[in-house]
């Protein structure tokens, strides 16, 4: 795995993107290509301590490229990410899919088994209608 750019509110590698976008206020995940496990992993840990520090409610996690993880990213993610960004106040995610039917199952595998109660998904068809409803969100939240 090469590491192109990390900063406090950056990961990225060869296959993945993370970035808190600081002036919009969530969390913005962008796939690039396949990404083996441990790029998962680092990428995904790496949001977890964005989180921890930034503290944003929504993320945008655009799959348009994604191909498809391991069995053992997607019970990572599962079992072990997903519950902890609950745990850390997450309240909603927009998702932009990929048609490809392996990344769906992917997705699928990981979304499905989940108690997602503890926020609202967005299936969005572009990254434009993605952010259009966190934005939204974020708005009703505080009220405007």
């Amino acid at each position: 795995m090469k590491i192109i750019q990390d900063t406090p509110t950056c990961f990225e590698s060869e296959g993945v993107k993370i970035e808190y976008l600081t002036d919009k206020g969530f969390i913005c995940e962008a796939f690039k290509k396949f990404a083996d496990p441990n790029e998962i992993r680092a990428a995904k840990t790496r949001f977890l301590r964005m989180l921890a520090e930034f503290k944003p409610h929504y993320y945008l996690s655009d799959l348009t490229k994604f191909v498809g993880a391991t069995s053992d990213s997607t019970a990572w993610v599962r079992d072990v990410w997903m519950p902890e960004i609950c745990r850390q106040g997450m309240q909603g995610i927009a998702v932009v899919h990929n048609k490809d039917i392996f990344a769906e199952k992917s997705l699928h595998d990981v979304l499905i088994p989940q108690n997602l109660s503890c926020f609202k998904i967005k299936d969005a068809e572009t990254y434009a209608e993605a952010e259009k409803w966190i934005l939204a969100q974020m708005a009703q939240q505080r009220g405007i």
